[in-house]
């Protein structure tokens, strides 16, 4: 408990100024954060519960409920073996976000009862109104899956996308461009320059996004 105390954001800076050996990797990804180069997404799609007509063997709670690994081997799977030479499995990151009405896939509703002016002692569940009702929703949960690159390179990006839409088509989902930042995102190159900071060394480097660059989340 007093370890996990202290594990605020202090511990960003805490990395910063150490100059361990063990700690490099960390340092510098601590410094994509600061500078704004986060891992570029190329797309995601929405997890669906039905089965697809292409793919009637696989049910869709199996598809709903799958792990980010294994998403991440299917797609690298789906990569050429010529890109396979530059991209390995742990360039490609798949995040699924879930979002729900507080209690999974229930409907937090049925734990409600309501009554009618007619009959005022007596309860009624609202799957019993849903029946009458086609506006209330019948499903209370959905995921999103978003796949992230953490190379720079343009044509790493493209191939990871490309992957990423096989993989898609493959599981009968389609692949969109992703509608997320959790960055500042530029419509035309910065003439702003990023400061890279470093214990006992502050350098500066030039800022290089494509006019339809936008950086992204990160895991």
């Amino acid at each position: 408990m007093e370890a996990y105390s202290k594990l605020n954001d202090h511990i960003m800076w805490t990395i910063l100024c150490t100059t361990d050996d063990k700690l490099k990797k960390s340092r510098d990804l601590v410094n994509r954060i600061l500078t704004r180069d986060l891992y570029f997404c190329v797309g995601q799609t929405q997890l669906k519960k039905e089965a697809s007509h292409e793919t009637p063997k696989k049910p869709g709670s199996q598809l709903f409920n799958i792990k980010e690994e294994d998403a991440e081997k299917e797609i690298f799977e789906k990569l050429s073996e010529e890109a396979k030479k530059t991209i390995k499995q742990s360039d490609i990151i798949v995040h699924i976000a879930k979002f729900n009405y507080g209690m999974g896939e229930k409907d937090p509703v049925e734990h409600v009862k309501f009554y009618s002016k007619l009959d005022p002692n007596k309860s009624v569940r609202v799957s019993k109104i849903r029946q009458d009702f086609m506006a209330l929703p019948k499903e209370f949960s959905e995921r999103f899956i978003r796949v992230c690159v953490k190379q720079t390179d343009p044509e790493v990006r493209e191939r990871v996308r490309e992957a990423f839409e096989k993989w898609c088509s493959h599981k009968g989902l389609k692949a969109k461009p992703a509608e997320f930042s959790a960055g500042m995102s530029w419509t035309k190159k910065p003439c702003s320059e990023e400061i890279t900071l470093h214990a006992g060394n502050v350098s500066k480097r030039q800022l290089n996004y494509k006019e339809d660059a936008t950086p992204l989340s990160r895991k």
